[in-house]
């Protein structure tokens, strides 16, 4: 089973709604289970910014494959809203976390 973590920032200035994205991505992968605060074990992590400035923290973890959505930016790659989703399921699909 794949174990996705997700870290948020503080959403103090969000341009984009993650829990939102989060919430399709749980129903694209029913069978992924998502985790917050726990980063043992991890397939992938995923870090959700609201903004381009990124101020999420980043835990100290090594050999985890990391997506950084900030904004709507995934990894500095810009998207439109409607694509951002996509390329998610893209990278959870591909293991190319």
């Amino acid at each position: 089973m794949m174990v996705i973590g997700v870290k948020f920032c503080g959403n103090c200035n969000p341009e984009i709604n993650t829990m939102e994205l989060l919430s399709m991505l749980k129903e694209t992968f029913p069978h992924y289970c998502f985790v917050t605060g726990s980063y043992s074990g991890l397939s992938c992590l995923i870090i959700f910014s609201g903004c381009q400035v990124d101020c999420a923290t980043r835990p100290q973890i090594q050999g985890v494959p990391i997506i950084s959505v900030a904004g709507y930016t995934i990894d500095k790659v810009k998207f439109m809203w409607e694509d951002l989703t996509n390329q998610l399921v893209k990278r959870l699909e591909g293991k190319n976390c």
